[in-house]
């Protein structure tokens, strides 16, 4: 389900279909990943009309160097280890077919091998794919330098943690265009004073322009060529400055701009502040070490072109001068996750205090090793206790030890793992909210319990339904709410009463906010929903029986138009 409410985030409760994916091995530190020289090695501005560069972005950016060795990052281990994640960061490519193919550090030349600074991704047949913003942030920079090319950079503020920056390179800025700017290089060289010297990859860029934008005049269009080189005029960048963006959002395509690029391929930069200093230099309070926005890896590696294999199959272990990846094991929104998965996005996301607030547990073989997680990690400062897939004496066992903690339970899925036996995962919230969780409810036990709690001024939140010992049984969970507001409960109905009864509460301005699928001992597909009124700026809407595919598609279609998935069944 989705819900939208205007001018502010808004909510999705989807049912799916699921899969699962393998891991492999790391790599040990290069030796040249932490010792560079301290010297700034990007600075950003736009190409002006005198091919001069103009507009500075205001930040230089400096490489990883060692101020034990002679001038760089204070502390640097520690520095290193608070790399790691701290807010919600995901790759920034979907295309299947893209690889990484350089890592933090690559061989620029036969006989060299040199920090890189950052990770370049391309696809095999070199063709362009879609870049999006690794985590939700601010545009803070886009302009265009003939050694970069079109460069994209944000800023992202983790709740509990200093901001950091990514840096896109080589973007596409549409094709005409682009043909103009490669077209300048030479003007550009000669104007920077040889600065940057008319090279071989200057001129390779300058060449390319000459010999698209002669094509494109002589009607000889070679379409395959130069479409492949420069693109369509459609793919340009799509974020502009100031822009807040959400993680996951397209910015552009991946390009071949900059006569420093080498093929249409994404480079992207990842930086975060550091205290550098002077080895033999006392830094004081009246004299303090200067900060730097320094790169580091953000697959934590540190790795050379020989380990390629580690970061395109990251299983996750990490040594001395490593950190664990930024990016996410899976998006916020988890989808068929196996135990083993769902145990490795618990473990990442509990990093920086978020938790799976909303679950749900399926197996369709009745088997542990068959289980599938679905659900959202969000941001919890309480620090939530989730138990799963627990026989009812461990469940039991758990409710009366989190009690002794000041824990209640929030929310208990059942999940059949047996003709006799079920399987309990659990939520666990603070105590200081009355709220009751009832489990393996008939109909008339789940009506009685309702009726008696409303009177008591708490409602349902949460229900699921289940099949246990040849019944069909109900779990659900009642709260205080902050505003008191009618609801309406719905059980045991077809689809199409679903979507009949949808409408007419819709009609009231009384919305949907949970949804749940089951199968009663016919194995006939049944479902349920609570509606309940919510401020007149509201919304919510909903999707059912997705496969995995189609859920993804469109929880990352409706988080671009400014909505929140709020519950995955």
């Amino acid at each position: 389900m989705i819900r939208k409410i205007t001018n502010i985030p808004r909510t999705v409760i989807i049912s799916l279909a699921l899969t699962t994916s393998s891991l492999h091995a790391g790599c040990p530190v290069h030796p040249n990943a932490h010792d560079s020289r301290a010297i700034c090695q990007h600075t950003y501005g736009s190409l002006a009309s005198d091919n001069t560069i103009a507009r500075w972005h205001s930040t230089p950016y400096w490489p990883i160097s060692d101020s034990e060795q002679t001038e760089g990052v204070l502390h640097l281990y520690d520095w290193l280890a608070g790399c790691g994640p701290k807010t919600p960061s995901v790759v920034p490519v979907t295309d299947p077919e893209v690889r990484i193919t350089r890592a933090f550090v690559y061989p620029p030349e036969i006989s060299t091998e040199a920090p890189h600074h950052g990770i370049d991704y391309a696809r095999p047949d070199g063709d362009t794919f879609p870049v999006h913003s690794i985590a939700a942030g601010r545009v803070i920079y886009v302009g265009y330098h003939p050694v970069p090319g079109h460069v994209v950079i944000i800023e992202h503020y983790p709740k509990h943690a200093p901001p950091f920056r990514s840096i896109y390179h080589h973007l596409r800025g549409g094709r005409d265009r682009d043909i103009a700017l490669a077209m300048r290089t030479k003007a550009f060289t000669k104007a920077s004073g040889e600065y940057w010297q008319y090279d071989t990859a200057a001129q390779a860029w300058q060449q390319a322009g000459e010999i698209a934008q002669k094509l494109l005049e002589s009607g000889e269009y070679n379409h395959e060529w130069v479409k492949h080189q420069f693109g369509t005029n459609e793919q340009v960048i799509l974020v502009k400055e100031g822009d807040r963006i959400c993680i996951g959002q397209q910015i552009g395509w991946a390009g071949d701009t900059g006569m420093h690029s080498t093929g249409n391929h994404l480079h992207l930069m990842v930086a975060r502040i550091a205290e550098c200093g002077k080895k033999g230099i006392v830094y004081t309070k009246d004299n303090p070490p200067p900060a730097r926005w320094v790169f580091f890896d953000p697959y934590g590696l540190y790795g050379g072109h020989e380990d390629l294999n580690s970061y395109n199959n990251d299983d996750g272990n990490r040594g001395l001068g490593q950190h664990r990846s930024i990016f996410a094991p899976t998006t916020e929104e988890f989808i068929g996750l196996t135990t083993q998965e769902y145990e490795t996005a618990s473990s990442y996301y509990a990093s920086f205090n978020y938790f799976p607030t909303v679950l749900s547990v399926d197996s369709k073989k009745r088997t542990v090793r068959s289980l599938h997680f679905s659900g959202i990690f969000q941001y919890q400062s309480d620090h939530p206790v989730v138990r799963t897939t627990r026989t009812e004496k461990e469940h039991m066992a758990d409710i009366d030890e989190w009690a002794e903690r000041g824990w209640q339970p929030d929310t208990v899925l059942v999940t059949p793992s047996s003709e006799d036996q079920s399987l309990l995962s659990t939520v666990y919230c603070s105590a200081n909210q009355p709220r009751e969780v009832h489990h393996q409810m008939t109909f008339p036990a789940f009506r009685h319990r309702f009726a008696e709690l409303y009177t008591q001024g708490l409602v349902l939140s949460a229900l699921s339904g289940y099949t246990h010992n040849n019944k069909v049984l109900l779990s659900g969970t009642w709260k205080l709410p902050e505003v008191f507001s009618s609801h309406y409960v719905e059980y045991n109905i077809t689809r199409e009463d679903l979507e009949a009864k949808n409408s007419y509460y819709r009609n009231r301005r009384v919305y949907l906010c949970h949804l749940f699928k089951y199968r009663d001992l016919d194995h006939k597909a049944l479902y349920g929903a609570i509606w309940r009124q919510f401020p007149s700026n509201s919304e919510t809407s909903y999707a059912i029986d997705l496969t995995e595919e189609e859920c993804r598609t469109l929880i990352s279609t409706r988080k671009a138009e400014g909505w929140i998935t709020h519950q995955i069944t």
